[in-house]
């Protein structure tokens, strides 16, 4: 089968729901990824990783969340909590008739569903590569209150702004920290642009709010773990791998003191990051 180069997919799931995702690498390849993004963040922010990991003969998938461009959202008063999330992802699975285990991976607070999901479908991962990811006992002492507020002034602005000389700037000046060219570029400047986009994220940081939270997010501590840390987005990283050590579970970590929350998906760190995935996924196997 010949090899895909990040073809963009519109699955249908949960009654005709689309979910977007961006495929690269080969249908059969004995290797399989989804990456899920951080709170603002779309397809496009795992394009990098799968890319390379596509390389390497993975099957490797960067999708995009109900709500978030270019999917189509959420049924009207879902609860963006991740426990929705994850039975998303189980669902575009099923869809995609991967029955195999996979490595989920993800980004920022990605990690809160990353741990849900290995509670609740373990039978269906081979690990979990966390980067630069939110642990769950940051969440559980932190509101999320302000960042819904911004999140929310952002989205009600956006649409507003864009299509005007401000919008025009943006489009031609919004820093490219993740290093995107040509379709995933105008994308990513789509996503920020979206109005739908940003209103989701703000709906995803109020759920997690400790005023409202719906679900309170546990280690999965029974699932072998990669961990690539950069930022203070990732506080609690080290106590979580002595718990991960504690519980007789495989998990390493790669520390990037060079990278910021953004550039450790770019190359040439997601090549490391690619490295630290492959031995996850070695490990796992042998076991």
């Amino acid at each position: 089968m010949s090899q895909e180069t990040g073809r963009l997919v519109h699955c249908a799931i949960d009654g005709g729901r689309r979910i977007t995702l961006s495929v690269f690498g080969v249908r059969d390849a004995d290797r399989i990824l989804l990456f899920d993004a951080g709170s603002f963040g779309s397809w496009v922010d795992g394009a990098h990783l799968c890319r390379a990991l596509a390389g390497r003969g993975w099957l490797a998938m960067s999708h995009s969340r109900a709500g978030m461009y270019p999917s189509d959202a959420a049924p009207e008063g879902t609860v963006l909590d991740p426990r929705f999330h994850v039975a998303d992802m189980e669902r575009l699975l099923d869809a995609l008739e991967i029955r195999v285990p996979i490595v989920l991976a993800g980004h920022s607070m990605a990690g809160l569903r990353l741990h849900h999901a290995g509670n609740v479908m373990p039978d269906r991962l081979r690990g979990l590569a966390f980067i630069d990811a939110v642990c769950p006992s940051l969440a559980r002492d932190r509101t999320w209150a302000g960042w819904t507020a911004f999140a929310r002034s952002v989205a009600e602005t956006g649409v507003q702004v864009m299509g005007t000389p401000m919008g025009s700037w943006i489009e031609n000046f919004h820093p490219n920290v993740l290093h995107l060219d040509g379709d995933e570029r105008l994308s990513k400047i789509k996503s920020i642009s979206s109005q739908s986009h940003l209103a989701t994220a703000a709906d995803e940081f109020r759920a997690m709010d400790r005023s409202s939270r719906a679900i309170e997010v546990e280690e999965a501590l029974h699932v072998p773990a990669f961990f690539a840390t950069a930022t203070p987005a990732s506080q609690g990283t080290t106590d979580l791998m002595q718990r991960y050590a504690e519980a007789g579970t495989w998990a390493e970590r790669s520390k990037f003191r060079s990278e910021g929350h953004l550039s450790i998906l770019t190359p040439p760190a997601i090549e490391k990051i690619a490295d630290g995935i492959e031995e996850l996924w070695d490990v796992s196997v042998a076991a």
